[in-house]
C-alpha cells in the first residue's frame, strides 16, 4: 500500500493507541525515552515500499527523517505520562541538519500512569501549527499545546523563515514574542533602558514554592553540607543564587530565608538540620518536577550531581535523586541519622 504523509501519521496513531503499554515505554534512559522505544519497536520491522525511516534521537531535531515516494519529512515526538497535551518543544536556537523537509511534524503521545492507564492516546499535527509560545527554561523553547487555538505562527512560511534566520535575528525575534507575553522583566529580554530583577518576594507563592522544590532538586550536595561533629547545618547558596539570577533574573536579599535556614527540625526527638523539614515540605512538589523534567533540566541535574562521583543508572530520575540523597545523608549526617534510628534520609523525607 502506497502512502501519503498523513495516511502514513494516522496509520501511527491508530498503530500505537492499539498497542497495550509496557513499563519500558513509559520510563526515560539517558539515550532516549519511552514514547521513543516505542515508536523505534512499532516501525523497525515495516517494510512500506515507498517509506523510509530514519531515527536521530539526541541533539537532532526533528527526532525522524521520513521519505515518501522520495519526499523528504520530519517528525519529532513529544510525550507526557500525566495526560497533558502539552509540554516544551525545542530550542528556538536548534540548530537542523538540513533545510529540505517538505513539512515537519509533532507526533505526540499522552498517558496518565497515575490512573494507570493501559495506552497512549496520539494526536499529530504541522509542527508550526502547535508552538502556542515561547517560553524561557534555561533557554528559549518553544510551547507545545496540541489543544492551542492559535499558534505564533500564522502559516507554515512564518515558521520557514525563522528557521532560515541568523541568531542575531532569532534572538530579536525571540525578544518580541516574550515581550508580547509577559508583564514581567526576564532575563532573556535585553531593553536600551536599565532592567532591574524581579524580587522573589513578590511573586506568587506557587512559585516560589516551585522554585525552592527545583533547588532542592538540583542542588542537595550545597543544602545538605554540615560542620562540625554535632553536624551542623552549614547549607552553601553561593550557586544558588548564581542561578536564580542567571536563569529566571530572580534575586533575594538573603537566598538563605527562602530556606529557612537555621533553626532544626526533630524526627524521632532528634534534632536534624532545619533544611531537612524543606526536603519533607517540598517532597510532592519535587516528585512531579522530576516527573515531568525537560531534557534540559535533566542534564542540568545530573551534570550537578555528578560531583559526587557516583553511579547514576539513568533509568528513573525520581530514583536517582532519592540514591544521592541518600548519599549525602551518609555523607554529612551519619552519626545524626544513627541516633535517630534511621539507616537512609529518604525514609524521613518521602
Amino acid at each position: 500500500m502506497s502512502y501519503s504523509i498523513n495516511e502514513f501519521l494516522l496509520f501511527l496513531k491508530e498503530k500505537i493507541e492499539s498497542t497495550e503499554i509496557e513499563e519500558k515505554y513509559l520510563n526515560s534512559t539517558n539515550s532516549y525515552n519511552g514514547f521513543e522505544k516505542l515508536f523505534s519497536d512499532l516501525t523497525k520491522e515495516l517494510n512500506l515500499k515507498n517509506i523510509t525511516i530514519t531515527e536521530n534521537y539526541g541533539h537532532h531535531f526533528p527526532d525522524i527523517d521520513i521519505f515518501i515516494n522520495n519526499v523528504k519529512y520530519g517528525i519529532e515526538l513529544k510525550s507526557r505520562t500525566d495526560g497533558s497535551w502539552m509540554n516544551n518543544g525545542g530550542s528556538v536556537f536548534e540548530s537542523i541538519s538540513s533545510q529540505d523537509y517538505h513539512e515537519i511534524f509533532l507526533l505526540f503521545g499522552t498517558i496518565n500512569k497515575k490512573k494507570n492507564e493501559k495506552n497512549y492516546k496520539v494526536d499529530f499535527a504541522p509542527y508550526w501549527s502547535v508552538t502556542e509560545n515561547i517560553k524561557v527554561t534555561h533557554k528559549p523553547r518553544y510551547f507545545i499545546n496540541m489543544n492551542t487555538k492559535k499558534s505564533i505562527f500564522e502559516k507554515k512560511e512564518d515558521y520557514d523563515k525563522i528557521r532560515l534566520m541568523t541568531e542575531t535575528e532569532k534572538n530579536n525575534y525571540v525578544q518580541k514574542i516574550l515581550k508580547e507575553n509577559t508583564n514581567k522583566p526576564q532575563w532573556y529580554i535585553t531593553e536600551n533602558e536599565e532592567i532591574l530583577p524581579t524580587l522573589i518576594k513578590d511573586l506568587e507563592k506557587s512559585k516560589i514554592h516551585e522554585l525552592i522544590a527545583e533547588m532542592l532538586i538540583l542542588f542537595p550536595n550545597d543544602l545538605l553540607k554540615t560542620i562540625g561533629p554535632q553536624e551542623k547545618g552549614k547549607s552553601d547558596y553561593t550557586r544558588i543564587t548564581k542561578y536564580l539570577i542567571s536563569t529566571y533574573f530572580f534575586y533575594s536579599p538573603s537566598t538563605r530565608d527562602l530556606f529557612s535556614a537555621g533553626g532544626k527540625y526533630t524526627y524521632n526527638n532528634v534534632d536534624f538540620p532545619k533544611i531537612i523539614h524543606q526536603f519533607k515540605s517540598h517532597s510532592l512538589k519535587i516528585m512531579d518536577i522530576l516527573e515531568n523534567q525537560s531534557t534540559d533540566f535533566k542534564e542540568l541535574a545530573y551534570k550537578n550531581w555528578s560531583e559526587e562521583n557516583i553511579y547514576f543508572k539513568k533509568e528513573n530520575i525520581l530514583e536517582d535523586y532519592k540514591y544521592l540523597l541518600n548519599h549525602l545523608g551518609k555523607k554529612y549526617l551519619s552519626e545524626t541519622l544513627k541516633n535517630a534510628q534511621e539507616k537512609n534520609i529518604t525514609n524521613i523525607i518521602f
